[in-house]
């Protein structure tokens, strides 16, 4: 499960270094949000005829069918199974047609005992970003154009399943190729993340700025 996590927090150049995006630069401000949480905006990569473009777009995927208010949506679509997207009704059609990538610089997830549980960070080893793999959609709500993703979910590795019986699909460059491409089967990208490309430590259980991404320091007693 991934339902809160750190965006926006590179340059332009950055990602458009390392993600290979087309040159020219984004209609949007990149405004850094440490704790982005589902209906909130975050970047996400589409192929289109020329290249990678980076926009950004709704978490938590509408479907094309969806057409009343978006506060009379009452399921969760912010993570989509792979085992099951393909033939869920709001993920079968941007699986086939319509994927992308998520692009995130960490995500967060709570565990322990009910009452005191702790929050941990899962950053990269490997680069200052994750991609993960997406859907995303659009759809016209009461007269204003949405696009909107979500983000797939596997069983983790054994590192991340320590903290969780769910883990984002983490693609590396060769996968987001693979994955943009729509000729590309992408069920056999599906699956966790080798353990080493990712880092998790403790964190503040408050916040919402840049300590979100700092280990939390001890306490000494």
């Amino acid at each position: 499960m991934c339902g809160r996590m750190g965006t926006q927090t590179l340059s332009w150049r950055e990602y458009y270094e390392r993600l290979k995006l087309l040159p020219s630069q984004p209609n949007f401000n990149l405004n850094p949000n440490y704790d982005t949480a589902p209906t909130q905006d975050a970047p996400i990569v589409r192929m289109t005829g020329d290249g990678r473009e980076m926009s950004l777009a709704r978490w938590g995927l509408v479907p094309f069918f969806w057409q009343k208010p978006l506060k009379e949506m009452k399921f969760s679509t912010f993570n989509a199974r792979c085992e099951t997207a393909a033939s869920a009704a709001s993920f079968r059609e941007p699986w086939k047609k319509r994927r992308c990538l998520v692009v995130a610089e960490g995500y967060y997830e709570w565990n322990g005992p009910k009452g005191s549980k702790r929050r941990f960070a899962f950053r990269p080893t490997d680069g200052p970003l994750f991609t993960f793999a997406g859907l995303w959609d659009h759809v016209t709500v009461e007269g204003e154009a949405v696009t909107s993703f979500t983000i797939l979910t596997c069983p983790p590795g054994e590192k991340a399943g320590q903290y969780h019986t769910r883990m984002p699909v983490i693609l590396d460059e060769a996968g987001r190729e693979q994955w943009l491409d729509p000729d590309t089967d992408p069920a056999p990208l599906c699956t966790a993340a080798p353990d080493a490309v990712i880092d998790v430590y403790e964190v503040a259980r408050q916040g919402k700025g840049p300590e979100l991404f700092e280990p939390m320091k001890s306490e000494l007693f």
